[in-house]
């Protein structure tokens, strides 16, 4: 079923520290079935490789460009569980500069730090499991915009969101660690979200359902 949008609540609205806030859940309202609950975990089958009709196989990974590398790969894999699947790797020293990621991202001169962590589920197609490729980019002024106002300037920037089985749990270590969010944890019988926000601004939307009776 579909929520009601919590974008209207993120326009705008004032960046908190896990703990620093009052708790205050807020129960969500919910439209018409269409179908599959919201909060329903997909059924996935074994299927063999093959593209659909436009020739798409399926999520290969995702890029995002970091400030600090140990603090993205601290809050993904330390706090979030990812699995970093390749280690550092200093790129622009020895090698030298990867003229390549900076054709394709448009820089001039930048150097690199790259490193590469799987997204939890399992394949996406196949044997392939999703990663999220962090490039942390020096040499090149980079915007600080998204960071100081996570929830400024959203049109085509989106968000990912991910299913927990222990949202509460998830939340306390955030808490310890200092993760900064969006809103306090919205909450009903059917389960519980909440958006956090990661060490460059990006906004992560975390979902608890509760089990089927």
């Amino acid at each position: 079923m579909h929520r009601r949008s919590l974008m209207g609540a993120l326009a705008g609205a004032a960046l908190f520290t896990c703990g620093t806030a009052d708790a205050q859940e807020t129960p969500l309202v919910y439209g018409e079935p269409t179908g599959q609950a919201w909060m329903e975990l997909p059924k996935v089958e074994p299927t063999p490789i093959r593209p659909n009709k436009a020739g798409v196989y399926g999520l290969e990974h995702t890029h995002a460009i970091v400030k600090d590398l140990e603090k993205s790969l601290h809050f993904y894999v330390d706090i979030m569980g990812f699995d970093q699947v390749m280690a550092i790797q200093d790129i622009g020293k020895d090698p030298p500069i990867n003229e390549r990621m900076n054709v394709l991202l448009g820089f001039k001169g930048a150097t690199f730090r790259h490193a590469i962590v799987t997204l939890p589920g399992g394949p996406s197609y196949g044997t392939h499991v999703p990663q999220i490729e962090f490039w942390e980019v020096r040499g090149v002024p980079i915007d600080e915009t998204l960071n100081k106002n996570p929830t400024a300037y959203m049109r085509g920037k989106g968000y990912n969101a991910y299913m927990v089985d222990d949202l509460d749990g998830l939340l306390a270590k955030m808490k310890k660690a200092g993760i900064r969010f969006v809103s306090e944890k919205l909450g009903s019988a059917r389960g519980g979200s909440i958006y956090v926000i990661d060490p460059d601004g990006q906004i992560i939307e975390l979902n608890q359902r509760s089990p089927t009776p």
